[in-house]
């Protein structure tokens, strides 16, 4: 009987470590054409960013204009 539950133990034990097993990585690797054109994207996200900020610095720089 003790056999019988040192053993249900154990496997419970190892399916829940088998079960954490291969969530570390992704499901799949891209290839160099999907690397590529997540790349470009990344850099276009980044011109974006630093063409708002550059206008607003502008913005904040330059006098408002008051209506006469």
């Amino acid at each position: 009987m003790i056999h019988r539950h040192k053993l249900i133990v154990t496997l419970i034990l190892m399916s829940i470590g088998i079960s954490a097993c291969g969530y570390k990585a992704p499901v799949y690797y891209p290839t160099e054409a999907q690397r590529q054109e997540l790349a470009e994207k990344e850099a276009r996200i980044k011109a974006r960013k630093q063409a708002k900020k550059a206008q607003q610095e502008a913005n904040q720089t330059q006098p408002s204009s008051v209506a006469q």
